[in-house]
């Protein structure tokens, strides 16, 4: 797996010319020219970047911004009823632009500009283009995967961003090691996701963590524990019931403006315990 964190100015690839492209580039260092395929949302894919990939013997697919520089206008500004399919194709390179409920423009360099008969979850067939039918393929991983590490997620709003970071790719390696061992034992031993998690847990902690105690524990696991209330002493006194001017009575403490709370956390052995 290979990562680049957004730096701001600290970031010799961020902002200028070609910023989208150039992360790209960078993070496909070592996989160009090998006819890698890469699937990219609306924000890095553009025609420049596609000629680039191709030329480096690299296929790409995905969705394509209106606006980015280098679009056909003819095919951009098109209007399309629902179900339409244009496309335009320079060299290996193919924009098409296909209306389902909205326009999508979509970019390849490895496709025919054909449609294909999808089927959803619930059975119904559809026509799409073979580049829409591919890019989702492409890109369903990263969508499930994101929502499996949504179930349990370590991540709070409280964290310090290198914190976020660090959980974050926890629970990316906890996913991968989840799904390679369901792989490795498909016919037993198979395992949710949160009973893989608990099993990592416990074997970080080690086979006796069942069996430690606490060194400043006094107690023991099998006492009740009950809230009791203080008894009043001389200098806290008791609550005094009083009568406001619309006749409601409040409990307040006699000389003071704040209310204290005078309740203890009791012990009682199970065995010499009754229910309170």
């Amino acid at each position: 797996m290979r990562v680049k964190f957004y730096a701001a100015k600290y970031d010799d690839l961020s902002g200028g010319r070609n910023h989208a492209s150039n992360v790209v580039l960078a993070l496909m260092d070592g996989f160009l020219n090998s006819g890698y395929e890469l699937h990219m949302d609306n924000y890095y894919n553009s025609v420049g970047l596609a000629k680039n990939l191709t030329s480096k013997s690299t296929y790409v697919c995905g969705t394509l911004r209106f606006d980015r520089k280098g679009n056909p206008e003819n095919l951009v500004k098109k209007k399309l009823n629902q179900g339409d399919f244009k496309w335009l194709r320079s060299g290996s390179i193919m924009v098409n632009k296909w209306k389902d409920k909205r326009d999508v423009l979509t970019i390849s360099n490895m496709h025919k500009g054909e449609t294909v008969q999808v089927q959803n979850k619930n059975g119904k067939i559809s026509t799409k283009p073979d580049t829409v039918r591919d890019y989702t393929l492409g890109m369903a991983g990263i969508d499930r995967s994101d929502q499996r590490m949504s179930y349990y997620s370590f991540l709070r709003k409280t964290n310090r961003w290198y914190k976020k970071l660090a959980l974050h790719y926890l629970e990316i390696f906890l996913h991968n090691a989840h799904m390679f061992h369901n792989q490795r034992n498909r016919k037993n031993k198979r395992m949710t996701l949160l009973q893989f998690r608990e099993s990592v847990i416990m074997h970080l902690l080690g086979d006796d963590s069942n069996a430690r105690e606490s060194r400043n524990c006094n107690t023991n696991a099998t006492d009740f524990h009950y809230l009791e209330h203080l008894p009043p002493t001389e200098k806290k006194n008791a609550y005094k019931a009083m009568s406001n001017q619309r006749g409601k009575k409040q409990r307040k403490q006699r000389g003071k403006k704040r209310k204290e709370t005078r309740v203890f956390l009791s012990t009682v052995p199970r065995e010499a315990s009754t229910l309170r």
